[in-house]
């Protein structure tokens, strides 16, 4: 099921896509089913959100195999990030606005483990009964991670407002076997940015039963798991974060109207 959250007529709502269509969904986020009877709606008629309103994103890296330096050998376990939500979140087609107080912005296409199930302290081989899907997440950075890393900057860089976006659907039938090998994609005014094959570091169960030793995992929290590569951005470019099977969004890059004092 591909599962997708949206406004219409001021309603927040679930529905599964199908298509060029939402089927209305019930319930509470992940035990949705459809509503019998219930007309499918139009995806061009409704306003994509978030899929899921997490109470955190717990980003990582390096995550991704491609992101070792040739010569090094992988860290046993990788530098994590909380992001606070929900001010760090933006909607599938909403514009990301560059943080006022930041002199560089990149983005970081990656795929996002979304939790369905309560998550704490659980064991490596439990850890897949608190996972519902995954996502497609861009995990931006308000600073250079080639450059800035170790500085003061690096431990708040992906804390700014806005600076997970995720979507458009939470996929829940694939199996953590079938994430390795998907293409993952970022195109920057058209132009392909990345273009690279998960391969994964960590699997979702190893992370998944690793953060939630530290920190308590809530349905609809997502863990973004590396980038394979990174780029810049800047105000008035259009970004597109897409993965294989999983789905496609744009957000607009904007300048802040903040003006200090």
């Amino acid at each position: 099921m591909k599962i997708a959250r949206f406004k219409l007529n001021n309603e927040v709502r679930y529905g599964e896509l199908v298509g060029d269509q939402l089927h209305p969904l019930e319930g509470e986020f992940p035990a949705l089913k459809r509503i019998g009877g219930a007309a499918p709606i139009a995806l061009s008629a409704v306003k994509l959100l978030t899929p899921t309103l997490p109470t955190k994103v717990v980003a990582i890296g390096p995550g991704q195999r491609t992101a070792i330096p040739k010569g090094r050998s992988a860290p046993e376990r990788p530098t994590l990030w909380f992001k606070p939500a929900p001010s760090c979140l933006t909607n599938p087609g909403d514009p990301v606005i560059f943080p006022p107080t930041a002199t560089a912005l990149t983005h970081e296409v990656e795929l996002g483990i979304v939790i369905g199930k309560t998550a704490r302290r659980v064991k490596r081989e439990q850890a897949e009964q608190h996972i519902a899907g995954y996502t497609v997440h861009n995990d931006l950075t308000a600073g250079n991670p080639m450059k800035d890393n170790g500085t003061p900057l690096s431990y708040y860089w992906k804390s700014f407002d806005g600076l997970s976006t995720f979507g458009p659907v939470v996929v829940t039938d694939l199996e953590m076997a079938e994430v390795n090998g998907r293409q993952m994609l970022c195109r920057v005014n058209g132009e392909l940015r990345t273009n690279i094959k998960c391969d994964l570091l960590f699997p979702p169960d190893d992370l998944v039963s690793w953060i939630s030793h530290i920190v308590t995992l809530y349905p609809g929290d997502v863990i973004s798991t590396g980038a394979p590569g990174i780029g810049p951005l800047v105000p008035g470019d259009v970004m597109e974060s897409e993965i294989e099977g999983i789905g496609c969004f744009s957000n607009r890059i904007v300048a802040s109207d903040y003006q200090e004092g």
